[in-house]
């Protein structure tokens, strides 16, 4: 009795094929980049220092010890602080903080941008002109005086006051990009055979379809 072929075997090597195929291109583009394979090869330093640096120091970034001022040696290699603090500790255990902080702030500031940004240009009318309005006030808010003010009012001030201050002065740049991005498309052969198809307006803003 012949096997009934399954859908995994069929689409095995389709999935395979494009997983090749997109690692194909990552390389070609790091290959004919070397900006791109500089600034990747920087973060995954940064990375690994961030993650194998503070188990190499002996000291605590916070400790205080009689050594003050003491040039870089064997025993504290960046040297220390006028207080006795390792300063290679101090550095390593906040290059933690500042990758966690960076990357959040990136990804939370990205997602409002996109979807500020996309709705904004897609739908226009009222929408576009309040989420434009909204935009503008945030996009004139200086950054480093705003940290300083609710840094005052708040009780806690540490990362997560400055990661919030930042994202809020950060996104309305991207959203404006993308709104104007999304102008230049939302006419476009794709899209208005998506609204034909009967796609509702959130997928057709959302989609991943591109033009053939």
């Amino acid at each position: 009795m012949a096997a009934i072929p399954t859908t995994a075997t069929t689409t095995t090597p389709e999935i395979a094929a494009g997983a090749n195929s997109l690692w194909q291109q990552t390389l070609l583009t790091l290959r004919g980049n070397w900006k791109v394979t500089l600034g990747l090869s920087i973060v995954l330093f940064f990375i690994l220092f961030a993650i194998i640096g503070p188990f190499l120091s002996p000291y605590q970034p916070n400790a205080f010890s009689g050594d003050e001022l003491a040039s870089p040696s064997l025993a504290h290699w960046l040297g220390t602080t006028r207080t006795g603090q390792d300063i290679y500790a101090q550095v390593s255990y906040g290059a933690r903080s500042s990758l966690l902080m960076g990357f959040g702030v990136g990804i939370v500031t990205t997602v409002i941008s996109v979807v500020i940004g996309l709705l904004s240009g897609y739908f226009g009318g009222w929408l576009d002109e309040a989420l434009q309005l909204f935009s503008n006030i945030f996009l004139v808010l200086p950054a480093l005086p705003l940290a300083i003010i609710i840094s005052s009012y708040l009780p806690y001030r540490g990362p997560l006051t400055l990661g919030f201050v930042v994202t809020v002065t950060s996104w309305s740049w991207g959203a404006r990009v993308l709104r104007s991005q999304t102008l230049t498309l939302r006419n476009r052969e794709f899209v208005e055979a998506a609204r034909v198809s009967g796609e509702s307006k959130l997928r057709a803003v959302f989609m991943r379809s591109c033009p053939t």
